[in-house]
């Protein structure tokens, strides 16, 4: 039959891994219609975009049993695809301050007089909204929070050393408190608060 999505759970994104994965191109990102779409006569059933998703959001209907079950569990999902757009560790820039390129930020007017954190994303790489971290639960609500997409200035990884996409810059004032580097996910999250506080306190 073929697979379907539960756009109640997934960011549909054009870097999503079951468009990467799939053999024959039956999942695909239609640019016209900015969607993930399924082309049914060309899936061969070998589920490998099932097992890329990381947040399940793809099933696969071996029959019409199958489909109407899995349409009924859709249908029953308890999440709405709008509570993934916050901002999110090492994902897509969300929000007003999101999406800076590394060479247009200037560090003077950005820092704030308390705790401002910088995180510098890679554009071409980044993670799912559903199984990255929310920012909210990794800072107060008085801490300034932007994202900084790399570019070819590389202007924020070379001052800082940074070597490793995403990474956060945490200020006090003007003074730099300290980096942490590398991806994190949901599983990872107590151990990236832990980093975090570490820095903070």
């Amino acid at each position: 039959m073929r697979p379907l999505i539960n756009f109640k759970v997934c960011d549909n994104s054009p870097e999503c891994d079951a468009v990467a994965v799939c053999p024959t191109k039956a999942i695909i990102w239609d640019e016209g219609k900015k969607t993930l779409s399924v082309i049914s006569e060309k899936c061969i059933g070998c589920q490998k975009c099932v097992s890329a998703c990381p947040v399940g959001a793809i099933k696969f209907a071996a029959t019409i049993e199958d489909e109407n079950r899995i349409i009924r569990e859709f249908e029953e999902e308890a999440a709405q695809v709008g509570e993934l757009f916050i901002d999110r560790y090492g994902a897509t820039p969300i929000g007003p301050n999101a999406g800076y390129k590394e060479s247009e930020i200037d560090l003077n007017s950005v820092l704030s007089d308390g705790i401002s954190v910088i995180e510098l994303i890679d554009p071409e790489n980044m993670s799912c909204l559903r199984a990255s971290i929310p920012i909210k639960r990794l800072f107060s609500n008085d801490v300034y929070y932007s994202k900084a997409l790399s570019d070819e200035s590389e202007k924020l990884q070379q001052e800082f050393g940074i070597t490793t996409l995403p990474a956060l810059l945490i200020f006090k004032g003007k003074k730099f408190l300290g980096k942490i580097q590398g991806s994190y996910d949901i599983d990872n999250e107590a151990d990236l608060a832990d980093a975090i506080k570490k820095i903070i306190s």
